[in-house]
């Protein structure tokens, strides 16, 4: 059916035509802009755009079959008619309208659309197969002379799993290789690829991919294949409870550091293997080694109190909050959030001493979520102060009262920064949750005093786009600064200091937490190893954004430190994670009674 007066008919004569590759150009933006002109090329792909004022259109990716072998141009653009037209992916149409720069894509505004008499329909054109520069700068350059085309990969790992709003990322399986990549590295190797022109699928990281074909789009940012063909997926293996734990006991046995020792030389089965414990995509003796220092913690027998943070990822309630810009949630929802958060503590984390908790809007949801049968049988109790942040969302910390714990001088930190509008502004939207926690230490060994911070650090980005590391910097410079004096008001209490900090561990609001100067040690830095250490996956980077500090004193008797991967590697939707962070959790061991 044809619904629009852009029809799908033979044109009358046959006008001057201006090539696709003329007028894509070699540079970033046509040279031809805001001109009118003809074109003529084969359908490609048919999607839908959303303009300004938030209405959805057709768009139509059009591409010259025969190009005009100069590797600098594109031989594709996009057609955008006003109205609906009634056409078909292999047609050979004719493009009339205004060039336009539209998200960093050329395209035809206002396009009129008729059947090109003297083309060739071309349901099966080849996809151009893509070979991604080592370089940032080479891999954006040699994307911007695909833009547009019919472009595949053939054979891919997932390193980010489907998001919310569809996407994915990939590696090629074979010149990148299985290896994951930390704290947005390698870059240049990382494509994008989006549900835009077909079916949505769900892939998790590790799963391998063949057949992507559809084509090459823009979208946050970055370049992305839409996918049109169906794919073929071999899913991969679910991330392992634990790097170095080859068998998945839980442990890493003698078994498993032969296994070790057997595989080195090989390269890793894919970005979640136990085996790649330093994360280079290779099983070396240093995987060994890592694997072999893990064990010999582990096989301590002292006893130990546990620690885990969690961001809730938006734990709201029913109600609107007049003050806020809070999200409302139907009772389904927050039925459904409270369950999966129950099952993850009380489950997976198998109960935490003290779980300090991010995004979470208020005591109602807290309440909730301990009333959760197997959350009641493990005797928690929380703390939560409401803060200042437009959304509404709180630290708060949860802890087992059955264990002997107390708390008290529950307050929050805050500092003040120029960085803001106003001079003076408050440093923290959220600050820092403070709690002096008290532990009944075993028969033998003494009370653990501890003085907990809980933090979520200002995002990586400001709501109209600007980066605020600056802030980030302000901010850990406040927690160093609280942390030597929480000490030199009471030495005998060890600083923790955990939460959600918005950036990954080699940027420098991390590094200054426990650079000289300060009392606290990175738990994961130095415990964890690197393939396991992250707690995020975008865009195909890994990136640890929830961390634990402790001062040396409580560091030392650290026994184990990991992260929980059981939501970052697996898709937003159809998954009943409920949240899209991994856990961070460690176990430290009781301090022994001094001899008399």
């Amino acid at each position: 059916m044809i619904s629009s007066l852009h029809v799908i008919a033979h044109a009358t004569a046959a006008p001057e035509l201006t090539p696709i590759p003329k007028i894509q150009g070699s540079g970033t933006a046509s040279s031809l802009l805001d001109k009118p002109v003809t074109t003529s090329g084969v359908i490609t792909g048919i999607g839908s755009y959303t303009d300004k004022q938030g209405v959805a259109h057709q768009e139509f990716y059009v591409q010259d079959p025969a190009g005009d072998g100069n590797a600098k141009t594109s031989d594709a653009l996009v057609a955008r008619p006003t109205g609906t037209v009634d056409a078909k992916v292999g047609q050979a149409i004719l493009v009339s309208g205004t060039v336009s720069e539209y998200h960093e894509i050329t395209a035809i505004d206002g396009a009129t659309i008729s059947v090109d008499p003297n083309g060739t329909a071309d349901a099966k054109l080849a996809p151009t197969l893509l070979k991604l520069p080592s370089t940032e700068t080479a891999a954006a350059t040699y994307l911007e002379a695909r833009e547009s085309m019919l472009s595949g990969m053939d054979d891919t790992f997932v390193v980010t799993p489907t998001q919310s709003y569809g996407t994915f990322t990939v590696v090629d399986a074979v010149t990148h290789g299985p290896n994951k990549d930390y704290d947005k590295h390698d870059q240049a190797s990382h494509l994008q690829v989006a549900s835009g022109l077909g079916e949505r699928i769900e892939v998790a990281t590790g799963d391998r991919i063949t057949g992507i074909v559809g084509p090459l789009d823009q979208g946050q940012d970055a370049y992305q294949i839409l996918l049109r063909d169906k794919v073929h997926v071999v899913a991969g293996p679910k991330p392992p409870a634990m790097w170095g734990d080859l068998d998945g006991d839980g442990s890493i046995s003698a078994g498993d550091l032969a296994a070790l020792k057997a595989r080195q030389g090989s390269a890793a089965s894919g970005p979640l293997d136990a085996a790649d414990l330093d994360g280079n995509g290779k099983v070396t003796a240093s995987d060994t080694k890592l694997a072999t220092a893990r064990a010999a913690r582990m096989a301590s027998t002292a006893p130990t109190f546990s620690v885990a943070n969690v961001n809730a990822e938006n734990f709201f309630d029913t109600v609107d909050d007049a003050h806020k810009r809070d999200t409302v949630v139907s009772p389904a929802q927050l039925e459904a959030k409270v369950a999966g958060l129950a099952k993850l503590i009380s489950g997976e984390l198998d109960g935490p001493s003290i779980v300090a908790m991010e995004e979470v809007e208020n005591a109602t949801v807290l309440e909730a979520l301990l009333q959760a049968p197997s959350m009641q049988a493990l005797g928690y109790k929380f703390e939560l102060l409401p803060g200042p942040d437009l959304r509404g969302i709180n630290t708060a910390l949860l802890y087992r009262a059955e264990q002997g714990i107390t708390v008290s001088n529950v307050r929050q930190l805050q500092g003040k920064s120029d960085l803001g509008k106003k001079p003076g502004s408050d440093l923290f939207a959220r600050p820092p949750l403070t709690i002096d926690v008290d532990i009944k230490g075993p028969k033998g060994m003494q009370d653990e005093r501890l003085t907990v911070l809980v933090n979520h650090f200002m995002s990586a980005y400001s709501p109209g786009g600007t980066p605020t590391e600056p802030w980030r910097i302000e901010q850990s410079k406040f927690i160093v600064d609280a942390a030597n004096d929480l000490q030199k008001a009471a030495p005998d209490r060890n600083v923790l200091v955990i939460g959600d900090l918005n950036a990954n561990e080699s940027s420098k609001p991390i590094t200054m937490l426990s650079a000289a100067g300060s009392p606290l040690e990175n738990v994961t830095e130095r415990y964890v190893p690197k393939g396991e250490r992250y707690s995020y996956t975008y865009m195909g980077s890994a990136e640890q954004l929830d961390h634990m500090f402790l001062t040396k004193q409580a560091a030392d008797r650290v026994q184990f430190a990991g992260v929980h991967h059981v939501h970052a590697d697996q898709p937003a939707a159809g998954s009943a994670r409920p949240t899209d962070h991994d856990i961070v959790e460690t176990r430290i061991e009781f301090a022994p009674t001094p001899a008399r």
